[in-house]
């Protein structure tokens, strides 16, 4: 058991994505395109853009154990005003916030720790990704215990995630789910049949979607603009009726022009 010092060591989902695929393959599994990017998915959401020490699936470890650790920033908190590290301070000292985090070497035994974790002791996360649900899989993040307090609504960050990736063409070299399970919407509006397509080939601005109709593009019901690990802007447009479109942000504008949502009154 070794103290380490803290240290910054962000990713990119961009630079993750291949070594997630190669320590799953590694592992015996032989992922999809679904499950690679709802475990890619749960990893930003633990933190991937801001990890420290490789440790790329946020694991915690204890006082006794005999792998190398960092302590959390909340361990000794600096800032008697941060009202979030004193509350995290205070629950460390019951027991319920961790005192220590897995520290890694590099990314590689990083990415390889997370999957056995899986594997040895979180086997319903695999199998609910293996199935490309959004819902089961966040369901078997929670009740496995790997995050019990996840949030209600991790689900819909899932589904986001998985779309935003998508949009990007990430992980688009796995084979896809012979029958994926449709992903579940974050809000009210119904799934769309297809998923959004690619930055690469948008829906030309000149040709509005049937559901536009003259006079109520403003039942749009949400934009959302992006940017990737490349640097650059994206944009999606999800309809009340489930379409998608995404695609470059210079096409962002054309398209609102189209859908008479630039502050001009629609013909």
């Amino acid at each position: 058991m070794t103290e380490v010092a803290r240290v910054r060591t962000a990713l990119s989902d961009t630079t993750a994505a291949p070594l997630l695929v190669t320590a799953l393959r590694a592992a015996g599994v032989q992922p999809t395109r679904e499950q690679g990017r709802l475990l890619l998915a749960q990893l930003r959401f633990e933190g991937l853009g801001a990890c420290n020490n490789h440790n790329v699936g946020n694991i915690t470890t204890s006082d006794t154990s005999s792998r190398d650790f960092f302590r959390p920033t909340w361990f000794l908190p600096d800032d008697p005003n941060d009202a979030q590290q004193a509350k995290l301070h205070a629950a460390m000292l019951t027991g319920k916030a961790p005192r220590a985090f897995r520290s890694y070497p590099d990314f590689a035994a990083g990415f390889a720790d997370y999957v056995h974790e899986l594997v040895a002791r979180f086997p319903s996360i695999l199998s609910a990704a293996a199935t490309g649900d959004a819902t089961a899989t966040a369901a078997a993040i929670k009740s496995s215990g790997y995050t019990p307090d996840a949030p209600s609504s991790l689900a819909s960050t899932l589904t986001s995630i998985v779309r935003e990736f998508d949009s990007r063409g990430l992980l688009v070299e796995l084979p896809p789910l012979a029958h994926p399970a449709p992903p579940p919407s974050p809000d009210p509006v119904p799934p769309s049949p297809t998923g959004p397509s690619s930055p690469s080939s948008p829906s030309p601005p000149g040709s509005p979607p049937s559901t536009v109709v003259p006079g109520v593009a403003l039942e749009l019901a949400k934009v959302s603009i992006w940017k990737g690990d490349d640097g650059a802007h994206g944009f999606t447009i999800e309809q009340p009726g489930g379409a998608l479109h995404s695609g470059p942000l210079a096409q962002l504008v054309p398209w609102l022009n189209e859908l008479g949502l630039d502050g001009s009154v629609p013909p």
